[in-house]
């Protein structure tokens, strides 16, 4: 399976830039395919919902596409065949400020480049949908991060039905559906209409009735996608768009399931959805020059034109076969229940999630803390957010407010929006990056000492993949101290193996054949200390002052793997010499 691209939407003024570096990581690491266009889009305005942030990713990527193959101007046709997965990460999350896309769920995976990854919602949501559309036709994926979700299997998808909008879902109780939308269907599976939050009694039969959720996963048909773009230059939904709002347009909030989906649902008349009747809970904020009147206004337009796209398009619903489903909230007794229900842990409060979950959030928080406040989850740095004192073990509601200096902030609730603008996310991406190679060197310092028979390169690979010197030496630095501690010339020899690994790793397939001579002047001396056990700590010493002078070109990183080869299998003439004796 592969894709044309994959475009990560953000939120506008989010200062979430470090997303795109980390996209890039995983895409060096075999997570996302090479070949795909990879694209982060910023949405085009503040509050401009899941479907104009959709709208506005599909102009971008389009332009993209066309630049690629020359175009001067935007043209439709590349839409054709090609297979687009759009990505939503969606609205802050508070229990970690990289969102919810990118939390750790304590479990690691091989990639396909073979290197050890974190496994993620982000990851896990994008290997399914890949999953998915292996068998579909080329088109536009649209999904959130909003929610978690994993496939038991793909079986029952293998021929797709014949429809231009695909809406995913799973099949729920009616009482867990309550505070979500819910699909209506046909026998058929044909989308008849979209209720959000329906209201019931409550009794015990009714609330065990199943019922298809509305989950945040879309397949779009190039007939579909096509139609959509279309109308990104007509007002007022071009002001969804970056180009709308280039040329002085106010902001316009979209649903991608309330204004795409609905009017393609046979229930729906023109009247009741251009009315707004249908809305669901869209409200937007108004923009200071405009009034309610012309923003009711420019609804209405946008409905009609949106009816006049969708109403004759075919929409049905396919269900997932999911192993469990969650709905992220901000809420702390959400994620126990994640964790318990997902992640299959056995947590019974917020202290034992911090526990579970390897954030750099969660891990500032301190095993005795019942009344958590955030100024003491997140660690201080020179740009973040130090005082903020909203009480989340007690669920309290956050208040809209504005806020302009947070040090001198003495309130007990603002908007999570103004905490999150006023943070370098950046500094919470590496953080977790360290604390996971924590991790990593534990677990490789567990497998050398006790001599297991597992395979480290994943972990080595991974780590290389950083870049990050400060994180190779760290690597550098264990494997030396566990040779000259160990009383094992196996383990040493073993160790010394290891080092040989990672050099030959930085060298990226460059820089000649591992295999070759390795009796150079300037390692002679060190490799001379290792034969002795008296000198052995000196020669291993002696060994990484040379080392380190011979990490400038691949070239070198090579020569220099191969003199470490020649001290592990100095050990190992060391240990046949001891089994001898």
């Amino acid at each position: 399976m592969t894709w044309t691209a994959i475009v990560v939407t953000r939120r506008h003024g989010s200062q979430d830039v470090f997303i795109e570096q980390e996209l890039e990581l995983l895409q060096t690491q075999g997570v996302l395919p090479a070949e795909a266009a990879l694209l982060v889009v910023e949405d085009a305005c503040p509050d401009v919902g899941s479907g104009g942030s959709t709208l506005n990713a599909l102009l971008v990527v389009a332009e993209h596409l066309c630049a690629r193959r020359g175009f001067t101007v935007l043209n439709e046709h590349v839409l054709k065949d090609a297979k687009i997965l759009i990505i939503h990460l969606g609205r802050p999350f508070l229990f970690d400020p990289r969102g919810a896309a990118f939390l750790d769920l304590n479990a690691d995976f091989v990639s396909a480049s073979s290197q050890q990854i974190a496994m993620t919602p982000f990851i896990s949501q994008y290997t399914a949908i890949t999953a998915l559309a292996a068998a579909s036709r080329p088109g536009v994926w649209i999904s959130g991060s909003d929610s978690f979700w994993q496939l038991e299997s793909t079986d029952g998808i293998l021929e797709w039905p014949e429809c231009d909008l695909t809406a995913f879902t799973v099949s729920v109780t009616r009482e867990f559906a309550k505070n979500h939308g819910m699909y209506t269907l046909d026998s058929d599976n044909n989308l008849m209409d979209i209720v959000y939050q329906a209201p019931f009694d409550g009794h015990s039969d009714e609330s065990k009735q199943k019922v298809p959720l509305v989950v945040t996963l879309m397949h779009m048909s190039v007939k579909a996608a096509t139609q959509l773009l279309s109308l990104h230059s007509q007002y007022p939904l071009s002001a969804s768009t970056y180009l709308g709002i280039d040329s002085g347009c106010v902001g316009l909030k979209l649903s991608l399931f309330f204004d795409f989906l609905l009017p393609t649902c046979s229930n729906i008349s023109e009247t009741d959805f251009c009315s707004g009747m249908r809305a669901g809970s869209r409200e937007t904020t108004l923009c200071k020059c405009e009034t309610r009147e012309d923003r009711m206004a420019d609804l209405s337009k946008a409905r009609k034109l949106l009816w006049n796209c969708f109403s004759k398009l075919q929409s049905k619903a396919v269900f997932l076969n999911t192993s469990c489903y969650h709905y992220f909230t901000n809420k702390p007794d959400d994620m126990v229940a994640f964790v318990n229900d997902c992640l299959k842990g056995d947590v019974s409060s917020f202290a034992d999630v911090c526990k579970f979950l390897h954030t750099p959030t969660f891990r500032n928080v301190s095993n005795e803390h019942t009344d958590v406040r955030i100024h003491s989850i997140y660690p201080a740095s020179d740009n973040d957010v130090i005082v903020f004192a909203a009480n989340i073990a007690n669920n309290r509601d956050f208040e809209s407010s504005q806020v302009n200096d947070f040090q001198n902030f003495e309130g007990d609730a603002f908007s999570v929006d103004d905490v999150f603008r006023s943070m370098n996310n950046d500094y919470y991406f590496i953080s977790a990056r360290e604390y996971k190679v924590d991790i990593w060197l534990a677990e490789v310092s567990r497998v050398l000492n006790a001599n297991a028979h597992t395979c480290l390169l994943p972990i080595f690979r991974s780590i290389c993949s950083f870049n990050d010197a400060f994180l190779r030496n760290r690597l550098f630095k264990l494997l030396d101290d566990i040779a000259f501690d160990s009383k094992s010339t196996r383990i040493a020899g073993r160790a010394m193996s290891c080092v040989a690994d990672v050099l030959g790793i930085l060298a990226n397939n460059q820089g000649g054949l591992r295999s070759g001579p390795a009796a150079n002047k300037e390692f002679v001396e060190a490799l001379s200390m290792l034969q002795v056990e008296l000198t052995t700590e000196q020669g291993i010493r002696k060994l990484r002052q040379v080392c380190d002078k011979w990490m400038d070109t691949p070239s070198r990183l090579i020569r220099a793997a191969r003199h470490y080869e020649a001290a592990a299998q100095i050990f190992t003439r060391r240990t046949v010499m001891y089994c001898k004796k």
